[in-house]
């Protein structure tokens, strides 16, 4: 596969994830809570995939993409979403609506607990209480905060689409460019930094 062939795929990962979480609204408006938490999280790791997708098409320009790599990536739960959290903290940080940084590790445990948490959502459990279905783990306000976490999610990764991805034809991402924009981005990153 051609690195811009890779990259044509990111749209079709996004239509996913929006189809996914129009699914997830029907299911939570039919009181099924668990169940659209679970396509919910599901769309969260489409978004990662599209992540995912951009940062190993452009990453082909520079040098040859392990494909190995990739498509172990591709397939982990815990990456996808780690890698859509650092999109996600990335945007936060450009735009000043967060000032901490997350560490690797960060990302990695709270992409864990997710995984955790979505397995939760679909099959019955056992724990010190007895035996659990889905609802009983996943109760509405869970269910909202996840839907509305992954709408927060799906604007960042549509924006990035809409003003950077679709406006830059692949062909014209030459290494020499992928340079110049990452030298400029962090001039421009070490400007908004506060003299010391």
């Amino acid at each position: 596969m051609k690195a811009s062939e890779l990259f044509a795929g990111r749209k079709k990962t996004l239509q996913n994830a929006i189809d996914l979480i129009e699914d997830a609204e029907l299911l939570f408006s039919a009181g099924r809570y668990a169940r659209a938490f679970f396509l919910a999280q599901i769309a969260t790791e489409e978004l990662g995939k599209y992540v995912l997708i951009v940062s190993s098409a452009i990453d082909a320009v520079h040098s040859p993409l392990s494909w190995k790599q990739f498509f172990q990536d591709y397939r982990s739960h815990k990456t996808k979403t780690s890698k859509l959290l650092f999109f996600e903290n990335l945007y936060n940080l450009i735009n000043r609506c967060g000032d901490h940084i997350l560490l690797s590790e960060e990302y990695k445990h709270t992409a864990a607990l997710q995984e955790h948490v979505k397995m939760l959502s679909l099959y019955c459990d056992f724990d010190d209480q007895g035996f659990t279905v889905p609802n009983e783990q996943i109760p509405d306000n869970v269910a909202t905060l996840a839907l509305r976490l992954v709408k927060s999610r799906l604007k960042i990764v549509a924006l990035f689409e809409e003003q950077v991805a679709s406006v830059y034809p692949f062909e014209n991402l030459t290494k020499d460019r992928i340079d110049r924009f990452r030298q400029n981005f962090f001039k421009v990153d070490d400007a908004r930094k506060p003299n010391s």
